[in-house]
């Protein structure tokens, strides 16, 4: 196993042996360092021949590895963890860094030359290394955007949430906020429009159309390029098909339904659970509630199940090719459970199947003949492909199928003798990624191709982007 280190000024190439017993001893050497946490020598030494054992655990599985450490020489006093941002190619980190009694925005190590006296809310512009961010000179009473290092100080921030950019156009939109009302400010101008309240702003993936959401008094409505659309009491859950179909889940106080386009579907008098449409727009199910049972829509037809004992969240999926679907609903036998339904067939019935706060457990391969899922059995978590049984840890994370349909990768952690994150390769388990990486900063791991996988990893020197060739 070969190592390649890339700083600044040179090149490192480490050759770690790995064994079984290397492992046996590292698990030994943990259960040690409790004993002897109180006898600080001992302790010390303990914890230093079990990092030295440890790294080549962490390190060693792929059959290539690049590290670039991206922060070996801070200049910096400390940075915020919870700020941390990473790019969606995984290629550019930023964060705030103290200097000098002020907070700069660093990106890649590089600490930018403007102070600020606080920095929150970082964004990278989508499918862009380019970032965005809210920062304050004031003492943090009010926040400004930040773009590409230029600052739009002159409007004052409504919404740390509401930005959206466009690569098309190159332009980007944000919601500020003067004399207790809230406008959209597109590339620095502010729009005549003013509402009560915007919760919500995109560009729709034509790349042209800005979308945000506004509310007067009591009434929620979209607004499309300027016009307004139907006033309802409640707006929610709003999404773009890749063809700027738009669908949101409206209520007029009394029941809740699915709007798509403009136009509105069937009503349930509980609400709609959750709900789902296919890549190519054409068809969509919604899981919902008429107060007496689940219901599944689909394809025009009605299916019924119990209403659970206990309060659990239903969830829905499309495969890539539109035409395979997947749903989680109670089961019809026992409502204490529940069943995940594969193209109309139940392929499972579990205790608990992990979906309700956690979409990427559920999930299809691109050429969508696999669907992967996660159910939860007492105190452990098992993943499965189809019907079988892939592997189980204490807790998944994130599944990933590789573009080419022949892996998945999954992070989870195992709480006896876990230090971070891991990832796991199809049934085996090979790496250790940064805690980071599993927030909301940023994607924890990606493919670069079939044969290639980007990630985090942290030591105490610092972040690294890990870019590995699978076999």
């Amino acid at each position: 196993m070969i190592i390649a280190t890339h700083t600044q000024n040179s090149t490192v190439t480490i050759i770690y042996p790995l064994t079984a017993i290397n492992r046996r001893i590292y698990k030994i050497l943990i259960k040690l360092q409790e004993v002897f946490m109180k006898k600080r020598a001992i302790y010390l030494a303990l914890l230093t021949l079990s990092f030295i054992l440890y790294t080549p655990i962490a390190m060693a599985g792929f059959t290539q590895i690049q590290k670039v450490n991206i922060d070996a020489n801070p200049t910096y006093d400390n940075y915020d963890r919870k700020e941390i941002a990473f790019s969606q190619t995984l290629k550019t980190v930023a964060y705030p860094s103290k200097k000098d009694n002020k907070v700069h925005m660093s990106i890649n190590g590089r600490i930018g030359e403007n102070g600020y006296d606080c920095i929150a809310t970082i964004t990278f512009l989508p499918s862009t290394e380019r970032v965005a961010f809210l920062a304050s000179k004031d003492g943090c009473k009010n926040l400004f955007w930040v773009v590409d290092g230029k600052e739009y100080s002159g409007f004052i921030s409504a919404k740390s949430h509401a930005f959206a950019y466009s690569p098309k156009i190159d332009r980007f939109a944000f919601v500020a906020e003067k004399e207790k009302k809230e406008f959209i400010v597109i590339d620095g101008e502010p729009q005549k429009k003013s509402y009560d309240r915007i919760d919500f702003v995109s560009y729709m993936p034509d790349g042209e159309t800005l979308i945000y959401k506004a509310k007067e008094k009591d009434n929620e409505f979209l607004v499309i390029n300027d016009k307004e659309q139907k006033r309802y009491k409640m707006i929610r859950d709003i999404r773009f098909s890749a063809f700027s179909d738009i669908f949101y889940l409206a209520s007029d106080g009394h029941t809740e339904f699915l709007v798509i386009n403009g136009k509105e579907q069937q009503r349930f008098a509980g609400g709609v659970n959750s709900y789902c449409f296919s890549p190519d727009s054409r068809r969509f199910i919604t899981i919902s509630n008429d107060k007496k049972n689940i219901i599944v829509y689909i394809d025009k037809k009605t299916l019924k199940f119990p209403l659970m004992n206990k309060s659990r969240s239903l969830y829905c999926t499309f495969a890539p090719d539109s035409k395979s679907y997947a749903f989680i609903a109670p089961d019809s036998e026992n409502s204490d459970k529940t069943s995940i339904f594969l193209n109309g067939e139940k392929i499972g019935t579990f205790e608990n199947i992990l979906w309700s706060t956690n979409p990427n457990l559920l999930v299809f391969s691109p050429d969508s003949s696999k669907l992967a899922y996660v159910i939860r059995e007492k105190d452990k978590e098992t993943l499965f492909i189809n019907k079988e049984k892939l592997t189980t840890h204490d807790k998944f994370y994130k599944l990933l199928f590789s573009p080419d349909s022949r892996h998945i990768v999954y992070s989870y952690q195992d709480k006896e003798e876990q230090i971070g994150f891991s990832l796991g390769l199809d049934n085996k388990s090979f790496r250790n990624i940064s805690s980071l990486s599993e927030s909301e900063n940023g994607p924890a791991f990606i493919f670069d191709g079939s044969d290639r996988i980007r990630y985090i990893y942290e030591d105490n020197s610092g972040f690294y982007f890990i870019e590995e060739i699978i076999n």
